[in-house]
């Protein structure tokens, strides 16, 4: 379903990395995002914020009217990175060693 979708509208307000915001930029999403740290930290300055309804109706308009393809490859670049650096099951295992066996 996500894979030919226009943008994905990610929610979520509590908690940390959700995994549909991840399973959402790895299906090559463009992602809306509810303004809190958590999805911040996730998609950096390649992720579009709204904080209220009336700005995500301002981002919609944006991305059906001047967002283009280019747009799209550097931020699918992006995510394709923090994937492989940040969001796979070797890295995470790792990290979860390190704080187990210091």
């Amino acid at each position: 379903m996500r894979a030919n979708a226009f943008a994905y509208i990610h929610g979520h307000s509590v908690g940390g990395t959700n995994p549909s915001l991840l399973e959402a930029i790895s299906s090559k999403n463009v992602v809306l995002a509810y303004d809190v740290p958590y999805n911040r930290e996730v998609l950096g300055e390649y992720g579009f914020y709204y904080k209220d309804e009336k700005e995500l109706s301002k981002l919609i308009n944006f991305m059906e009217k001047e967002f283009n393809k280019a747009d799209r490859e550097k931020i699918f670049n992006y995510y394709n990175k923090i994937l492989k650096e940040k969001y796979n099951w070797d890295i995470v295992i790792k990290k979860y060693e390190s704080l187990l066996h210091p």
